[in-house]
């Protein structure tokens, strides 16, 4: 009985985590398309920092451009606010850090 109750906790604990990460994937593949198409650069010259969750509908990803002729360095450095809307992740806000 313990033995079956651990498996089951297990189980779930390991649901749980897979269900996060396919969450950020799935906002890390909508930012960087957003920044693709609004920043006019491929897809190597964006990088995800950081994916914040706020609860399950809200969450803050950082993103940098970067600038190969400055070895890559960050050319801007922007903050996304995403929302979870009717079960699918949209872009409310794109902000860029001042002093770059």
């Amino acid at each position: 009985m313990r033995k079956a109750l651990c498996l089951c906790l297990a189980a779930l604990v390991a649901a749980l985590a897979s269900c996060g990460s396919s969450q950020e994937d799935a906002i890390r593949h909508l930012v960087i398309a957003e920044l693709i198409q609004r920043e006019g650069v491929p897809e190597t010259r964006v990088q995800i920092v950081e994916v914040r969750f706020d609860g399950d509908q809200r969450a803050t990803v950082q993103a940098r451009i970067l600038d190969p002729s400055r070895g890559g360095e960050p050319h801007k450095i922007l903050t996304c606010a995403v929302e979870n809307k009717n079960g699918r992740w949209a872009i409310v806000k794109v902000s860029e850090l001042p002093g770059r």
